[in-house]
């Protein structure tokens, strides 16, 4: 057994030395060193950050979510939080920035170029952030011009000037640029300069002398696929560009570089060929154009920070695995004035026989497209352009398949893999020859309604923001009114819609806006009623009822002002329209809703509203002839004129006994006098208030006689000389035929002291059948004539003749005297 652990532990021994054998083949000797802090502070684990040095500090800036401005001081060995990211210049909220390479200028660190969130199509952010060491602050220093913004790009000062290479206009979604651009911070300037052959986003760019290196990175689109081989130089005094040098030994994205002695080194990245990040460290020498070797790293990192103190270098944070996991706080250093590097093969740029940037192995294995021609398809791309930066086909003038060449959309501006480039439901192609609309304007005439919509849904003009020239927009009449864009009057209710939105604040989708059962334009045009509100005068009866059922005044509470309003009529079952209700003279609001006789009809339409069987037509003073209880004069206008013959307070109509002698009107009025009644309940079969009988059995009320005065308006009804109120056998101490010491607490024209008891019938003094009251023949002179002539006395005849004439002279001289 002992034997046996001693075999295995050889064979590991013998393992590791093949190991160190096999990591140590390019250099041969390891001078990485990891950085251990003074006080066991790390830097914060992050990636896609900016760092740079100054004044022997390491600043850290950035990186996905919101992130503190770390420091390391090399001196003290230590790192620690200096300042928080900076505020957004809009909303004022801490800033999200990353995908940079920060430079220093005049004591201040620039920060030109950023993303932001979020994956993967980051806009960039335009304005300029400074920030001061001396007191950890931030400002801002103009923006970025906008037709040249985008991030992921390489930056470095020279010469007092902060310069700009490569970088993707679409995030992590492609639009990788080759665009230079330098800009000037002493007075805000930018110039344009050529492009660089390669577009290139996802590296760091190097200046050593007079050249400009870019090197590494990737073209992004999701993927990282397309790393970046090529070694492209620009030379200042020239202002040119080359691309003859040899090609980075391990291309990647992700990179960083650092200038040092003449050298460029590009340190770490990912690719597709490997799951974890890159260790490489290559070095490139301007001049001799020849591709070194350094030591790997210690940790693999893509993304991370690299900067010079001296003559070492420094590199920290980053990501250790493809993508954006594994953020490590790992923090290495190395002294290159002291380190060895072993030049590697050479790899010069691969044939291009069109000079298109694709090898033309790639072209005609991997493309299929014509390497002696830089546009295989002739629509005025180069082939690596279309594959590599636009992702269009190479093979295909019209990859999109929309009716517009690829190169016509890349000139203006549209996406030639996108046959809807504003996705608005139109094909791009569509959009200028069919429509003349903007194919990357979602809404060329800004009314709301995208240009398919407008085209296809709605049949609206989409360059026109308002179809039917209403005055609202297409836009408010689709998503706002539901009304109809290519109607000026949407519900046909006969106004506009533009006089309904904008004047009268009506629906313009509905004839009636506040379902009243009245259209807008009989409401506001007819009937002056309010289109918003049902019930305009607020009686609890809709507008269109009052209208339409009832032929009533939306706009009155009492239509035919008789004093009961229009809902108390309603619910009476009675006229809104009529003032005279029960057609008896007297106006609704006179008669009352007060029902005086308790017969369930109130008296304003109730014929009869004492059920003393006088019609209130007669009690009122008018004529009806035809009996049938209401005015005979159609033209009449009611009137609130009332009769009080006994000035009690109570007018006839209401007055049980109008002329206040003892004696009910019904009583008077009639020729039922079994018994003295005071009131009566009539029959009343057709429920109208007034007795069956009247205009039927006799014309009402009686005059004894005949003195055109009824006998219950007058003190002595049969003119005989004696009130009745005495031939009844009533007190009349002041003979005024009245009843003396007149009480009526009840107000019902009835004395409350009550009348003495008469027996079964009224007084009947000659017992002729006739009561006293309207018997002219009874008590003429205090007696009365009664017994039955015999037969025996011829002269009797001649006897009654005689008498009977002076009987009536003597009442004609009664009647006569003053």
């Amino acid at each position: 057994m002992l034997m046996k652990k001693y075999q295995t532990g050889i064979r590991l021994l013998f393992a590791t030395v093949l190991l160190w054998a096999a990591s140590t083949s390019v250099s041969h000797a390891q001078f990485w060193s990891a950085v251990t802090t003074s006080d066991g502070s790390t830097v914060t684990a992050r990636h896609e950050i900016g760092a740079v040095e100054y004044n022997g500090f390491l600043y850290v800036f950035g990186g996905r979510g919101e992130r503190a401005v770390e420091r390391y001081d090399t001196d003290n060995n230590v790192w620690e939080a200096v300042a928080q990211a900076p505020l957004d210049v809009v909303t004022q909220a801490p800033l999200e920035m990353h995908h940079f390479q920060p430079v220093v200028y005049n004591d201040k660190i620039y920060i030109i170029g950023a993303f932001t969130c979020c994956y993967p199509n980051e806009p960039t952010l335009p304005d300029i952030y400074v920030f001061d060491p001396a007191d950890n602050s931030w400002t801002t220093d103009g923006v970025m011009p906008a037709e040249r913004l985008r991030g992921a790009a390489g930056a470095f000062v020279r010469n007092g000037r902060i310069y700009i290479i490569g970088g993707n206009t679409r995030g992590h979604s492609g639009g990788a640029v080759g665009w230079f651009d330098e800009f000037n911070p002493a007075d805000g300037s930018w110039r344009v300069l050529p492009d660089a052959p390669t577009p290139r986003d996802h590296f760091q760019a190097a200046v050593v002398g007079d050249k400009l290196i870019a090197v590494g990175g990737r073209q992004s689109n999701r993927s990282f696929e397309h790393t970046i081989a090529n070694t492209d130089i620009f030379d200042f005094n020239s202002e040119t560009w080359s691309s003859d040098a040899d090609q980075l030994p391990t291309p990647r994205g992700g990179t960083m570089a650092v200038p040092y002695n003449n050298k460029v080194y590009v340190i770490g990245g990912e690719s597709a060929s490997m799951r974890p990040a890159h260790t490489e460290v290559e070095v490139f020498t301007p001049g001799t154009e020849r591709w070194a070797a350094l030591d790997n790293m210690l940790t693999p990192r893509h993304a991370g920070g690299a900067a010079m103190v001296g003559s070492t270098l420094h590199v920290f944070t980053g990501s250790d695995i493809r993508g954006a996991r594994g953020e490590t706080t790992s923090h290495e250093m190395i002294d290159l004035s002291q380190a060895s590097t072993e030049t590697l093969a050479r790899t010069p740029p691969p044939v291009d026989t069109d000079a298109d940037l694709l090898p033309d192995y790639d072209e005609v294995n991997i493309h299929f497209t014509d390497p002696e021609n830089a546009d295989t398809d002739g629509d005025g791309l180069n082939d690596y352009q279309e594959i590599f930066i636009l992702e269009t086909s190479a093979l295909s003038k019209d990859t999109d398949d929309d009716g517009i060449e690829d190169k016509t959309e890349f000139d203006d501006g549209l996406d030639p893999t996108n046959a809807d480039t504003d996705a608005d439901g139109l094909l791009d192609g569509e959009e200028l020859s069919d429509y003349n609309t903007d194919p990357i304007n979602p809404d060329t005439d800004a009314d709301g309604v995208s240009d398919g919509d407008e085209a296809l849904v709605y049949t609206t003009d989409p360059n026109n923001d308002d179809s039917d020239s209403d005055s609202i927009s297409d836009g408010i009449e689709i998503n706002e009114l539901n009304s109809d864009p290519l109607s000026t009057d949407s519900d046909a209710d006969g106004l506009s819609d533009m006089d309904e939105y904008q004047v009268y604040g009506t629906s313009v989708s509905d004839a009636d806006t506040d379902n009243d059962g009245l259209s807008d334009q009989e409401e506001i045009q007819l009937h002056l009623t309010n289109p918003l509100n049902e019930d305009t005068d607020g009686d609890f009866l809709s507008d269109g009822v009052e209208v339409s059922e009832y032929q009533s005044n939306p706009l009155n509470t009492d239509t035919d002002a008789d004093g009961v309003s229009d809902t108390q009529e309603v619910v009476l079952g009675t006229s809104l329209t009529e003032m005279d209700e029960d057609g008896d003279g007297l106006i609704n609001e006179i008669d009352g809703i007060t029902d005086s006789d308790g017969d369930g009809l109130p008296n304003y339409i109730d014929l009869d509203s004492d059920n003393d069987t006088i019609p209130d037509v007669l009690e009122l003073g008018y004529a009806d002839v035809n009996q049938d209880g209401m005015t005979d004069d159609s033209a009449l206008t009611p009137t609130a004129v009332t009769i009080d013959t006994d000035e009690d307070g109570i007018p006839d109509y209401l007055d049980v006994d109008s002329d206040q002698d003892g004696l009910s009107d019904y009583v008077e009025a009639t020729s039922d006098f079994s018994n003295h009644i005071v009131r009566v309940t009539p029959t009343d079969s057709d429920a109208n208030g007034i007795d069956d009988s009247y205009g039927q059995t006799a014309l009402l009320p009686l005059d004894s006689d005949n003195d055109g005065i009824a006998n219950h308006l007058e003190l002595d009804s049969d003119g005989d000389g004696l009130f009745d109120i005495a031939e009844i056998g009533l007190i009349d101490a002041d003979e005024d035929g009245r009843i003396d010491d007149f009480t009526d607490i009840d107000f019902d024209g009835i004395s409350d002291n009550g009348i003495p008891a008469l027996g079964a019938a009224l007084p009947d003094s000659d017992a002729d059948t006739v009561p006293d009251i309207i018997d002219p023949e009874h008590n003429r002179s205090g007696c009365v004539i009664s017994g039955t002539p015999g037969p025996a006395d011829p002269l009797l005849p001649t006897l009654l003749l005689a008498s009977l004439l002076t009987l009536l002279r003597r009442q004609k001289t009664a009647r006569n005297m003053p």
